[in-house]
Formats: structure tokens, C-alpha cells, sequence
């Protein structure tokens, strides 16, 4: 073992997908989950912008079309939710982001200087 794998590996800030056979953890560090929350963020400007709302939008008039014109601000409120969240739980160390196979959810944790 090297010095900077005892570092990683007892300090927190782990870079892995951990797989489980309910499902997986995503463990990201400091960086990666803010570079998450910045793309996030962006994208959720561009679901909610005037030329997705003027192509969404012309759906409203058919069947079912209410559903498809809404699904700009579903999308971008989904992504904008998620990088606050992010975001709360990122205290310096990174976040785990657990989900379960059958996409019933996920759960974000913080790491710590302890996460292993």
C-alpha cells in the first residue's frame, strides 16, 4: 500500500462505485460532487429555458400533451432538487449516494474523514 491509498482510504473524500446485491453506492469527493452540482445546475437552467418551454409547450393541446408540456420544469425542478441536496451533505469530504436496483430512490449521505 502506498501512502496516498492509507490517506484515501481513512480520510473520507472516496472516489468508488460499490456494488451490493440491493443495489450500489456511489461515493464521490469533494470535487467530483461539486463539478455534479455545477453540471446539475446547468442543466436544470436549460430544461427551464424559454425555447424548451416554446417546444414543450405546443404539446399542451393534444392528448396527454399536458403531461409532455410539463415534463421541462419536472425535469428541471428533479435536477435542481438534487444538487441542493448535494450540496448539503457535501461537508468537505465528499457525498455517497446510495440507490437501490428497482429505482425506488436513492439516498445521499455525507462522507467524513472516516468514510471507508
Amino acid at each position: 500500500m502506498t501512502n496516498l491509498t492509507i490517506y484515501d482510504r481513512f480520510c473520507g473524500n472516496i472516489n468508488a462505485t460499490r456494488l451490493y446485491w440491493w443495489g450500489w453506492h456511489r461515493y464521490n469527493d469533494n470535487r467530483n460532487t461539486k463539478n455534479i452540482i455545477k453540471e446539475f445546475r446547468k442543466q436544470s437552467k436549460y430544461s427551464d429555458s424559454v425555447i424548451t418551454q416554446i417546444i414543450f409547450g405546443g404539446f399542451a393541446g393534444v392528448p396527454g400533451g399536458l403531461v409532455l408540456s410539463s415534463l421541462p420544469k419536472i425535469l428541471g425542478g428533479s435536477l435542481k432538487s438534487f444538487a441542493n441536496a448535494l450540496e448539503r451533505k457535501n461537508h468537505g469530504y465528499g457525498t455517497i449516494i446510495a440507490a437501490n436496483w428497482g429505482v425506488v430512490g436513492s439516498n445521499i449521505k455525507s462522507q467524513s474523514k472516516y468514510t471507508k
